[in-house]
């Protein structure tokens, strides 16, 4: 494949999980898509966890993952995990009326009230859950 194709694939791929995450906020209540929402101090915490593990080999992808780019998720409380969509659903439906499903991913504080939440880096979605304070201004934990 040449590097404009593979470029072209990026871009296709980051359109489409941009567009996936507007979609899914628009039908899922209490979910919040924000296209800037790299500047919030809790979400580049959560890059920045991302960055450093795919790095360093830290993060192992899916068997459904191929070489070609395309659309994937990264989830905090699975930080070792980069997945397609249908495994990323899946582990977000085995973790509802869980103790994780009330976890903050940015304190890390079990709270009544989470704000889930999704970003776009690239093809890959950042799926997480804040609480109140850290969705407000970030936490400093």
């Amino acid at each position: 494949m040449t590097t404009t194709a593979q470029a072209d694939q990026f871009r296709a791929a980051t359109a489409e999980t941009e567009g996936l995450l507007r979609a899914v906020a628009a039908r899922v209540k209490g979910m919040h898509y924000f296209p800037d929402a790299h500047r919030h101090p809790a979400v580049m915490r959560l890059m920045g966890q991302l960055r450093a593990r795919a790095s360093f080999g830290g993060v192992s992808p899916c068997g459904h993952v191929g070489p070609s780019p395309h659309p994937l998720a990264w989830q905090p409380w699975q930080p070792d995990r980069l997945v397609c969509l249908p495994c990323a659903a899946a582990e977000q439906r085995r973790i509802v009326g869980t103790v994780e499903d009330k976890t903050c991913d940015g304190c890390r504080r079990v709270v009544e009230k989470i704000h889930t939440m999704g970003v776009s880096v690239g093809p890959v979605m950042l799926m997480f859950g804040l609480c109140g304070a850290c969705k407000v201004g970030g936490s400093d934990v």
